[in-house]
């Protein structure tokens, strides 16, 4: 097999592991840094729901000043939701939701609610609303250096098994980089 084979294929699985990376330290992890970098606060406004789910519901969008230049966050984030839906065919078209874990205006990790619905035609708004309506002010924590980093009224701590994630992924670019030295300087010279 000539070497430019093994150049590729080894390039590729570098490539990959950078990938892999970037993807997880920037979009996933991310969230868990912004409790250390954001420190000063404003004060933002509640313009829209977000169109897509975060676990299962949509969040406020929330939209900030800072130096004059307007940012928009999505929050306050939940690390899960957990849901009670009770269908019964005499229910409101409208869904009526009841949070059960908003205790002396804290805003929990977890996300706990239940649902009473139409069995046959409804419509379900985000649990969020009743205690984040529209045009409502709320808190928002921002990066001072970078003003686009930041969370809504409290930050994201990491989940009990979050480090186990975290060292698994590092354990996975690791071999990946280990792989891709094997197939760049090994196997070329075992090949011949």
């Amino acid at each position: 097999m000539p070497t430019t084979f093994f150049l590729l294929f080894g390039l590729m699985i570098l490539g990959f592991a950078a990938f892999t990376y970037f993807m997880f330290y920037y979009f996933i992890f991310s969230n868990y840094r912004n409790a250390k970098r954001c420190t000063e606060r404003t004060e933002g406004v509640i313009i829209q729901y977000s169109y897509a789910l975060y676990n299962g519901i949509s969040l406020p969008v929330v939209e900030y000043t800072v130096d004059g230049n307007q940012y928009k966050v999505v929050g306050p984030k939940f690390l899960s939701t957990i849901s009670n839906t009770i269908s019964t065919p005499l229910g409101s078209i409208v869904s009526d939701v009841k949070m059960d874990n908003f205790e002396k205006g804290e805003i929990p990790q977890v996300l706990r609610y239940k649902i009473y619905r139409n069995s046959f035609i409804s419509l379900t708004k985000s649990p969020l609303e009743e205690y984040f309506p529209m045009g409502s002010k709320v808190a928002v924590y921002y990066d001072p250096k970078k003003p686009k980093y930041s969370y809504v009224e409290r930050p994201l701590k990491p989940g009990r098994f979050t480090w186990l994630f975290k060292y698994s992924v590092y354990l996975f670019v690791f071999m990946m980089i280990a792989m891709a030295f094997f197939t760049l300087f090994i196997l070329p010279n075992l090949m011949n």
